[in-house]
This record gives C-alpha cells, structure tokens and sequence, in this order.
C-alpha cells in the first residue's frame, strides 16, 4: 500500500497540488500464534479476591474515632486578646 503526502495551493481561479513524496506503509498487525495460546494459562474471575470483603473479616471497616499520628504541621492556636478594662471603676452600686 502506498500513500503520498501532497500540499495543495490555491491561487486565484485554480488549484494546484505538488506532491511531496511516495511512501510505503508497513502494515504491523498483531496475531498470536496457537502455540502462544496454549502455553499461557487461563485467567478466571476466581483467581482474584472480591472487591468487597465479607464483614466478619479482619479488613473490615470497625467504628469508632480515627486516629492519626502526629500532624506535619500541628494547629497551635493563637493567644485570646487582653479583656478590655470596665469603665466606672468597677464598683457596685
């Protein structure tokens, strides 16, 4: 098979189309041989484990907090501002 690749001007009226080159495709195609087929084991669904795991195993999730190791950066918070002072001196009365 050959395919060429071409550029096509258009000036005025008319077209031109100039060729640039000819090349040949190789043509790669994958089939395997009966050889390789009966060589190479059988893979079923049963060789794998189910996504989801039954709820008596030990990989099941188990309520309660989560619980983390210490942060990266830990969250320290900042000092409350001063009380302003009460006017009137702060008697009763």
């Amino acid at each position: 098979m050959y395919i060429s690749d071409s550029m096509g001007y258009h000036h005025g009226d008319g077209s031109t189309v100039i060729p640039i080159k000819s090349r040949k495709l190789k043509e790669t195609s994958y089939k395997p041989k009966a050889k390789e087929t009966e060589d190479e084991p059988t893979i079923d669904l049963q060789d794998y484990h189910p996504i989801d795991p039954v709820p008596s195993s030990k990989t099941s999730i188990k309520h309660g907090p989560i619980q983390h190791g210490t942060p990266v950066i830990p969250y320290i918070p900042k000092p409350s501002p001063p009380d302003h002072p009460k006017r009137g001196g702060g008697g009763s009365g």
